[in-house]
């Protein structure tokens, strides 16, 4: 079921199939933001990434001993949630275990997904909280597409993607399989840089950004329009678009956790980048989107 949620600025559709954000317009211009989801190109449009961000090497994790199969990103972008809390600017979705979820992930967990309306932006929340008796080890991100370009007779390298830092941060390339294979990472400075396809040649770039906040953009060559993304706290953020192909969308993807190292153990309770949660606590997260 879709919801249409709207306020003076802004006007989003969001459904309960995965929680997506699948519209994002302002009421001033006619640009849709949200990549509409061709699957000759890529078939979701901004899943969340539940238990797990990326791959699973060889698609499987250990728990207490016991293997549980996951493909890439988790269940939740294949998942039906429930609405909760509808208002006319915001919205909150529901996820809980259900006999499918525990054949790949042993926990009783609620996952909710809201999007809040505020001024010229929209306000991305995570919540996830344990139900078990006992600890839960998960990751969650966002892996949300936007439209490039966003006016007629604009081309994709017409873009840019822009940064409101120019900090040093480590980066990781997602190499064969979609694993980490150099865990000790690239340091670079943060820049402004043009749009081009052979930048995503190699896949996923994921900056590990630490306790930084940073403004990650995609902007028309005058930077009169376009996105910017605020990842409000989340340790790392991907760029990715697929390639080599003529698609017409770009991912900023603010992650807490990361994919798996290549020729790893497979124990997913000491997962780096994973997160912890104790029996009856719940985690907190949002990211922001300010269209322009």
């Amino acid at each position: 079921m879709d919801y249409l949620l709207h306020n003076d600025q802004l006007t989003i559709n969001a459904s309960t199939n995965a929680a997506q954000l699948q519209s994002l317009r302002r009421n001033d211009a006619n640009f849709e933001y949200i990549f509409q989801g061709f699957p000759d190109f890529w078939g979701w449009q901004t899943p969340t990434l539940f238990p797990h961000c990326g791959r699973l090497e060889d698609d499987y994790m250990e728990i207490d001993g016991k293997r549980y199969d996951s493909k890439q990103h988790g269940f939740a972008r294949h998942s039906i949630f429930e609405a909760e809390d509808v208002t006319d600017d915001a919205i909150t979705f529901l996820l809980t275990e259900n006999d499918e979820t525990l054949q790949s992930f042993p926990y009783h967990f609620e996952l909710r997904i809201g999007y809040q309306l505020d001024g010229n932006k929209v306000r991305v929340k995570y919540s996830v909280k344990n139900t078990n008796d006992g600890e839960m080890s998960f990751s969650i991100g966002a892996h949300p597409a936007f439209n490039v370009p966003l006016a007629p007779g604009e081309t994709f390298e017409d873009y840019q993607l822009t940064f409101d830092s120019t900090d040093e941060v480590n980066t990781y390339g997602i190499g064969e399989g979609n694993l980490i294979h150099d865990t000790t990472g690239k340091p670079v400075k943060l820049a402004n840089r043009p749009l081009t396809r052979d930048q995503f040649k190699d896949g996923l770039e994921l900056f590990e950004l630490r306790d930084q906040t940073v403004t990650v953009g995609l902007e028309n060559s005058d930077r009169s329009h376009g996105l910017r993304l605020n990842t409000n706290g989340f340790p790392y953020v991907g760029i990715w678009s697929p390639y080599p192909t003529d698609a017409t969308f770009v991912c900023i993807e603010p992650w807490f956790g990361l994919p798996d190292v290549a020729n790893g153990n497979h124990d997913f309770v000491k997962k780096a980048g994973n997160l912890s949660l104790a029996s009856g606590e719940t985690f907190d997260a949002e990211f922001i989107l300010e269209p322009f």
